[in-house]
């Protein structure tokens, strides 16, 4: 048997406030109040009752009595709604000494054990009263032998989705117990789980396919450790599924809506997925994303293409499956329609909580100079989380060259006529002007969609149902300037922003026949892309490729820079003394407003004829 004493540093009992029993002025009383409690029976067997009684005497006025609350350790309320009050008033004619309260309380136990429970503290005239710890004995049934019983649902689960481990104790007398899940982490995953005093069930996701044996569940009582038979799980490959979505809630005539393809179960495509036809209604603008997310258990994984289309016509469309395949085996999504409307009409008297605005870094530049403008959606940060992009449209770029950027991550301050706003950026681009003048940029539209919160649950999409608005930025003037024809270099070829230039070979000397490499690498700020390639004057003694061309591009606190690497193959023909020319490039400085040239070096290569040292 166990000996536990249950009132060390953790009460049984939570005192409660009870109208005050008063016994009559008039009756006699005892000279020397008391308590005392014990149990009755002071032995008894698990599923038997005792009554808990508090003997009080000597008082005149029993104004507050603890309340027993038996943990879960041996026994619980017989009678939920409390306790018996019982009281004797003495009575000096017929020869009673003194009044007497009793309280008595009904538990049935429900664990076998030895279990000291007490002192109780009772007010009584105004004093407190303590009774002596009590003992109760609770002896185990006459019982058939313990088991441990465990089951699976369901017995066959894929990759990724979770199944039940339950274990049940059965025929023990004791209700504290400790289940030990056994050693599953090779092929699953705890996800949490629930318990009662007699069973445990544990949350698992599978990890891995195959047939597996989940190890005995152990079960700890105080005095005996049981364990059960073993089970077998199936866990099965993760099916592939794809389903093809459109992030977007309304569509109008130019605005760009996003087309993706989510196939779950997959590490990668046998092919890129083919796109349905429907240049009737929309054009492909770009592939937004092609990204396979790194499985995160053995078989599971996302391949994800994300498509950004443009609406051309108003008018209600079906977009086909898109079909690809997954280890030779065809798939393809089921067909989404969509409706096209016209441009939409904005309201008048948009939300002040909700902005879109576009932001030129600058209104005056030359021709040809980045012109780096930013759009960005903007809320009340009261609002709580900002809402979703749906469709999106863009000015027209008549008399730019367009150059997309990558917008920044995350959210950034926005302050804006006095007022503190959290900005998502959803564009960033850089306008190159085409010819001198006012150019006007015009506005940009796009679609801010809100969870409805008394709109439910999309059971067709698997969401919650969107709520949107169409916002519009404010079109603005951009002044360009011509670019001065006063001291412009003979090498200009358009380039506004400063550069530098250097190049080198691999060696000076060959034998015909052998290759000499030319590596010329141009730095500068801006965008890389919009360098013309060098002009090189290459000597008759060589034939040269087409230059192998690599970028690199790097953004600063919003300064764009980079550099371009070109690496000429220089084949020796004939022999003889060769000169390669310095490679020179000018560029148009706006921050000084001049001109300026850079150069690399220039080379002398000695080529001998075939069959004699080269180098």
């Amino acid at each position: 048997m166990n000996n536990r004493t249950l009132m060390n540093g953790m009460r049984l009992l939570v005192a409660a406030t009870l109208c005050s029993i008063l016994v009559p002025a008039t009756t006699a009383r005892g000279q020397n109040p008391s308590a005392r409690a014990h149990v009755d029976p002071p032995e008894l067997t698990v599923g038997e009752t005792f009554q808990l009684v508090l003997e009080i005497s000597g008082v005149r006025e029993l104004e507050q009595v603890a309340d027993p609350v038996v943990l879960q350790s041996f026994s619980r309320r017989a009678v939920p709604e409390g306790m018996t009050v019982d009281v004797r008033i003495g009575d000096a004619t017929a020869g009673v000494a003194e009044s007497r309260f009793t309280v008595s309380f009904d538990f049935v136990a429900f664990a076998a054990g030895s279990f000291e429970v007490g002192p109780f503290r009772i007010t009584a005239d105004g004093q407190t009263l303590e009774t002596q710890t009590v003992t109760v004995q609770v002896n185990p049934r006459e019982q058939a032998e313990v088991t441990v019983e465990v089951w699976i649902a369901p017995e066959r689960v894929s990759v990724g989705r979770t199944f039940t481990l339950s274990a049940e104790i059965r025929g023990s007398s004791f209700a504290e117990h400790r289940f030990i899940l056994p050693d599953v982490f090779d092929f699953a995953e705890s996800g949490g789980g629930g318990s009662s005093a007699t069973s445990w069930n544990w949350g698992l996701r599978a990890l891995v396919p195959g047939e597996f044996v989940i190890p005995p569940v152990r079960v700890v009582d105080p005095d005996h450790t049981y364990e059960s038979e073993p089970l077998t799980v199936v866990i099965e490959p993760a099916p592939v599924v794809g389903q093809a979505t459109v992030e977007a809630g309304s569509i109008w005539v130019g605005g760009e809506f996003n087309l993706k393809l989510e196939v779950t179960g997959a590490r990668e495509l046998d092919q890129e997925p083919v796109l349905p036809e429907i240049g009737a209604f929309a054009e492909l603008v770009e592939l937004v994303d092609s990204s396979a997310s790194p499985p995160g258990m053995q078989g599971v994984s996302n391949v994800e293409r994300e498509y950004r289309f443009r609406a051309l016509r108003a008018g209600r469309f079906e977009i086909g499956p898109l079909r690809t395949s997954v280890d030779g085996q065809p798939m393809a999504t089921d067909p989404i329609s969509i409706t096209v409307d016209e441009v939409p009409t904005l309201e008048t008297d948009p939300p002040g909580s909700l902005v879109f605005v576009s932001v030129p870094d600058r209104t005056r530049a030359y021709v040809n100079e980045p012109v780096v403008v930013t759009y960005s959606l903007a809320h009340d940060r009261s609002r709580g989380l900002g809402p979703r992009l749906g469709t999106r449209s863009w000015p027209s770029a008549d008399g730019f060259r367009v150059l997309e950027r990558q917008p920044w991550g995350g959210f950034e301050d926005l302050h804006l006529d006095g007022r503190s706003l959290e900005q998502d950026i959803v564009r960033r681009v850089t306008l190159l002007p085409r010819e001198p003048g006012a150019l006007i940029v015009d506005r940009g539209m796009v679609e801010a969609r809100w969870v409805d919160r008394f709109g439910g649950w999309n059971r067709a999409t698997g969401r919650p149902e969107m709520t949107s608005i169409v916002l519009a930025s404010e079109p603005f003037t951009l002044e360009v300037l011509p670019l001065p024809d006063e001291g412009r270099p003979a090498s200009f070829r358009g380039h506004v922003g400063t550069l530098s230039v250097a190049s080198g070979v691999d060696r000076t000397r060959v034998s015909v026949g052998e290759t000499v490499t030319l590596e010329v690498e141009v730095s500068l700020e801006g965008h890389a892309e919009t360098l013309t390639d060098p002009e090189i004057a290459f000597p008759d003694g060589f034939t040269v490729s087409e230059p192998e061309i690599s970028t690199n591009s790097r953004e600063s606190r919003g300064v764009l820079s980079g550099s371009r690497t070109y690496v000429y193959r220089l084949t020796a023909v004939d022999p003889g003394t060769y000169r390669i020319p310095a490679v020179e490039m000018s560029f148009f400085d706006a921050e000084t407003e001049s001109y300026g040239t850079a150069r690399g070096h220039p080379f002398t290569i000695t080529v001998v004829p075939a069959g004699r040292e080269g180098r």
